[in-house]
Order: C-alpha cells, then sequence, then structure tokens
C-alpha cells in the first residue's frame, strides 16, 4: 500500500512540476510538486536504494555481523593456507585452493566494515589470482606429491606393484588437467618420463 501511496505521490508531483513549468511561476504548485515527490521518494524507498553517502557511517549490525564473521573466516583461510602448501591429495589440493580464494572474497568484504582492516586481504586476493602464482603452487603440489609416490612406490616389492601405483598416480592426476595451466601438464609429463 505504501508503494502505492509513493507511486501515485511521485506522478502527481510530477504533474504538478509540468504545471507550474507552463504556468507564470506560480510557487504555491512548485512548492506543492516538490513535497509529493519527496514523499514519493520516502514511501518508495528510494532513500535506501542510493546507499550511504560519503561520511556516514556503515550499517552497525553489518559491523556486528562482519565482526562475527571475521575471526572465523580468518581462521578457515589459514586452515586452506596450510592444507594448499602441505597435501599430497589432488582432490583436497584443488579444493582447498578454490575455498581459499572464496574465502579471501569473503574476508575482503568484510574488511570493508572493519575497522582494524589494512586492507591486507585484497592485496592477497590479487596476488593469489594471478595465473603465474597459480602455476606456482601447482608445481610444488606436484612436486610434492610426486615425492610422496616415490616413497609409497619404494615400499612396494614387486615391479608389477610399482608400475600400478605410479600409473594410478598419474591417471589420479590427470582428471585434474583443466584446473592446471599447460607447464603444469608439461610437469608432469617431464616427472612421468623421468620415471620409466
Amino acid at each position: 500500500m505504501k508503494e502505492l501511496i509513493g507511486v501515485v505521490a511521485g506522478l502527481g508531483g510530477i504533474v504538478v512540476f509540468i504545471i507550474w513549468m507552463n504556468t507564470d511561476g506560480n510557487t504555491a504548485l512548485f512548492w506543492i510538486g516538490t513535497m509529493l515527490i519527496v514523499v514519493a521518494y520516502y514511501l518508495l524507498g528510494l532513500h535506501k536504494v542510493f546507499g550511504k553517502k560519503k561520511g556516514q557511517t556503515a550499517d552497525p549490525r553489518m559491523v556486528a555481523h562482519m565482526s562475527r564473521t571475521a575471526p572465523g573466516l580468518y581462521k578457515a583461510f589459514g586452515e586452506s593456507v596450510n592444507l594448499v602448501d602441505t597435501t599430497v591429495k589432488p582432490d583436497v589440493f584443488f579444493g582447498r585452493y578454490d575455498f581459499m580464494l572464496q574465502t579471501l572474497q569473503r574476508l575482503v568484504e568484510a574488511e570493508k566494515y572493519l575497522k582494524k582492516s589494512e586492507g591486507k586481504s585484497s592485496v592477497m586476493l590479487e596476488e593469489l589470482s594471478k595465473p603465474q602464482t597459480r602455476e606456482d603452487q601447482i608445481n610444488n603440489f606436484i612436486k610434492r606429491s610426486h615425492e610422496r609416490m616415490l616413497q609409497d612406490i619404494s615400499a612396494l616389492k614387486t615391479d608389477k606393484g610399482r608400475a600400478n601405483k605410479a600409473n594410478r598416480y598419474f591417471e589420479e592426476m590427470k582428471q585434474y588437467h583443466e584446473k592446471v595451466y599447460p607447464p603444469n601438464i608439461e610437469l608432469l609429463e617431464q616427472l612421468r618420463d623421468a620415471d620409466n
């Protein structure tokens, strides 16, 4: 109902302004048109649509929410960084790398509302989103997981068992080719050739 009254008031204000412009400048019509448009502006909630103006403080509810949310996001980000740097499982690596970037994006949004924020999340997000950084992280993962596979192979007793383990490793890595860059694939091929 409020919206309907707002629309009618806004249209009425526009009509009054048009009449005022076509008359000799009756000031009463000007003020009536102005009031109708102001009423429409608030009834339609347009003052909320245009957001906060420069110098206004952020919504206290949003600040409180982000203050509660940010510590969990920082913790999740830290755990993801640790997993990305240590895991030898491709599903964990690629899943956590993507999750790490998503968490960092949420931290960038949260830091807009936090007083003690230094904006480091946006710098980290920019760096981790660079193709070269991702390529380097994937290369480190490939080297680490390949080294683990070689350790596992050395514990096996038969040549067939060692060959099967190596083949499973490279087949599993092949499933993630759409998430890697050509230099990463080249590294995998070099390692496979070196193993043979």
